[in-house]
């Protein structure tokens, strides 16, 4: 087994409102790929659609050959809450308690963190 086959990177990413999120992403998928990840781009436009869109990317990680995933949610948002091109809401406390449930029970749980910003004005 390959060291890149048990690193893996999921971006999940927002453009609504976010100028140049685009190539922010981008740019944090290449360079994970080029430390050694297999990365994955996937791009989210509603709250009521990212925890499916998330489950359904996340559940083909291979439990057995996997000793690092490293999962970026891109979005603005305030309050403790991601926020989409509707308008609309999801408390970060429920995608981190997704997480939890989705990745590979084998793993060892170093941390879970999350990287917002909020939007001036």
């Amino acid at each position: 087994m390959h060291l890149e086959e048990q690193q893996q990177a999921y971006l999940f990413y927002n453009i609504h409102d976010r100028t140049g999120a685009d190539e922010e992403a981008t740019k944090l998928h290449e360079s994970l790929q080029f430390i050694g990840f297999t990365s994955e781009m996937v791009e989210w436009e509603f709250v009521t659609t990212l925890p499916h869109t998330i489950h359904e990317t996340l559940s083909t990680i291979p439990t057995d050959a996997v000793s690092v995933v490293v999962v970026c949610i891109m979005s603005h948002g305030k309050l403790g809450a991601l926020s989409d091109s509707a308008g609309s809401q999801i408390p970060v406390n429920y995608i981190l308690h997704q997480l939890t449930d989705i990745l590979p029970q084998e793993a060892t749980l170093v941390s879970i963190g999350f990287l917002g910003w909020e939007c001036p004005g």
